[in-house]
């Protein structure tokens, strides 16, 4: 097993991986847990992985934070997606279909500021269209502003995910709460226990295996976000039919 001093740092740098590639805040107002959350209903986003020991303890911890943490925030845009779905499925959220008009005149979200895509065929129809049309351009990083204009701060962030529905959202009206790790439940599978100290004020928790491939030079890790399904407030977002 990897000591504690190695175990720290590997933990802290999977953190600053998390907080450099999620775009959760982006989508939607993120805030922690509090007393009278306990009706929420909290989902674990993770990840597990078997990683070299040796890098561990050598502190090449970007050999793998980068790519392995990006997967987990990549799974996070999908299930903001697949939580509006259900939500638009019971009829919490309106569904309207990809008019000529700009998504801002839609006039169903109160405030637009970021749209939601699938990485499938139809989503690749929608955004090649707007594209045709010049109403969507990158600004970098493979992110676009829709409808902007001449003014960027006009815009709608364009994200794409890898579900199925597409949503246009006011991000100030959609809100998960997330659970430190503190707050919640630590996961399923055999690990350090006296490890999981190390992720107690973190927002990635990051878990060890107990001896787990040990005898092959690699250690399981668990990593992991815990939210609640999205809860959208009046005119939050919509569902677009593509």
């Amino acid at each position: 097993m990897v000591d504690k001093g190695s175990a720290r740092g590997f933990v802290a740098e999977f953190n600053r991986a998390y907080e450099e590639k999620t775009e959760l805040a982006r989508l939607c107002k993120v805030r922690g847990y509090k007393d009278g959350d306990e009706s929420l209903e909290f989902f674990q986003i993770g990840r597990r992985a078997a990683v070299p020991t040796g890098l561990v303890e050598t502190g090449r911890y970007r050999y793998v934070s980068d790519r392995t943490v990006g997967a987990l925030c990549e799974g996070e845009k999908e299930f903001v997606a697949e939580g509006l779905e259900e939500v638009a499925d019971g009829e919490g959220i309106r569904t309207v279909g990809v008019t000529e008009q700009p998504i801002e005149e839609q006039g169903v979200v109160g405030s637009p500021d970021t749209v939601l895509v699938p990485r499938n065929e139809r989503g690749d129809a929608m955004v090649n269209r707007w594209e045709d049309e010049g109403r969507v351009r990158g600004l970098g990083n493979g992110r676009y502003v829709a409808d902007a204009g001449e003014d960027e701060s006009s815009g709608v962030w364009l994200h794409r995910h890898g579900g199925d529905g597409a949503f246009v959202l006011d991000s100030d009206r959609v809100t998960v709460v997330r659970k430190g790790e503190r707050d919640a439940k630590p996961p399923g599978f055999a690990h350090v226990e006296e490890y999981g100290e190390l992720c107690d004020e973190s927002k990635l928790g990051v878990y060890f295996g107990d001896g787990t491939h040990a005898e092959d030079g690699f250690v399981d890790v668990v990593y992991r976000v815990v939210v609640s399904a999205p809860v959208v407030g009046e005119g939050g977002a919509c569902r677009l039919r593509c």
